[in-house]
Parts: structure tokens; sequence; C-alpha cells
């Protein structure tokens, strides 16, 4: 199902479940039937995984949340590309976790945390992805971010969470500042700069 939605601010939303198949041409159907260009392109679609131990990760859980995280990421972005802006800072924005931090793994920053293999895998990779796009010579002049939310109130949250709206205000001044962010780095929204 695809609806176009129209909110306040300038800000168009699809509805559109991005592990289709086919989620890219419902996209970019309804992209081009806006016709709109977009500045800015924000994947934040994201679930927690269940097991956290090696002996109870299944491969359709993580095959789950790799669909989610990495190839929805990758399937909004690419029916995003055509209709991007080229007169501001156009970006595309993935919400990532500190938790697919690899450098922070080695360094074992997160073993007192009993954390899903595939949420870890997959937020990984989605760094990859952020990456990759960043040298992809089809997105010459687009900026492609990681960034991590900190904890806000959602189903993923565990304690000492912010307020989604301190949330998205803390990622609307990101969006804003863009222009001066450094593409190639790990972002936190509370500032600091993460190792990937």
């Amino acid at each position: 199902m695809e609806e176009a939605l129209v909110g306040q601010d300038g800000l168009t939303w699809i509805e559109c479940d991005i592990a289709r198949d086919d989620a890219h041409l419902v996209m970019s159907t309804a992209l081009t039937r806006i016709g709109l260009p977009i500045d800015v392109v924000v994947n934040g679609a994201g679930m927690a995984g269940k097991a956290t131990h090696l002996s109870d990760t299944r491969s359709d859980e993580l095959l789950a949340l790799f669909k989610l995280h990495v190839i929805g990421a990758m399937v909004v972005s690419r029916a995003a590309l055509p209709h991007m802006s080229r007169d501001r800072t156009p970006a595309i924005i993935n919400i990532s976790s500190r938790l697919g931090s690899m450098a922070a793994t080695a360094r074992h920053d997160f073993k007192s945390l009993e954390m899903s293999y595939a949420y870890r895998i997959t937020k990984a990779a989605l760094n990859m992805l952020t990456l990759a796009m960043g040298e992809d010579s089809e997105l010459a002049g687009i900026k492609t971010l990681a960034v991590h939310p900190g904890e806000f109130a959602s189903r993923l949250a565990r304690r000492n969470s912010r307020a989604p709206s301190e949330f998205a205000s803390l990622l609307a001044d990101f969006i804003e500042r863009r222009e001066d962010v450094q593409a190639d780095v790990f972002h936190s929204l509370n500032g600091h700069v993460l190792a990937w």
C-alpha cells in the first residue's frame, strides 16, 4: 500500500513497506507523482532483535533485521536518488546505533549489556552502507551520514531515555547544520563523533 501524505513545514511522507521487493518502484512512482525535489532523506526504520546469545540467534531474525535496517535504507535511498535536490546540500541520513560500532565492540564497551546479535550486526552493516554510498560516484554532491540518535523513549530503549520530541529537535538541528557536518565520520546527535 502506498500513500503520499503532506505534512507541515514542507515535509512529505510516503507510507510504504520498505521490506517489500517492489518498494523502490512504489516509492519512485509516489515521488514522481509528488514532483518535488528532495533535500534530505532520513532512513530511520528500526527494530530490535531478541536473541542475545549465539546459541539463540536464528537466521530468520538476522535476515529480517538486515532487510529492514540495510536493504530498507538502500531501497529508500535508491528510490530517492533521481529526485534529490542539487541546489542545497542534499543528504541521506542513516539512523544507526552506537551498538553497530565495531571499534566500541572490540573495546568491550557493551559487554555488560545483553544486546541482540542481529541488531548489532545489521547496524554495523548500515554503517558500511553509509560509507559505501559516500564513495559512490552516482551520489556525488550528496552527503551520506550515519547518526547514532542516543536513547529516546521507544520500544528499543531500556532506561534513561529522552522524549521523542527531544530526538526530533536534535535531528532537525543536525539536518539544518548538515552543510558543515563531516561526511566520513560516525555522528552522535549529542555532538560527539563515534568510532566506526
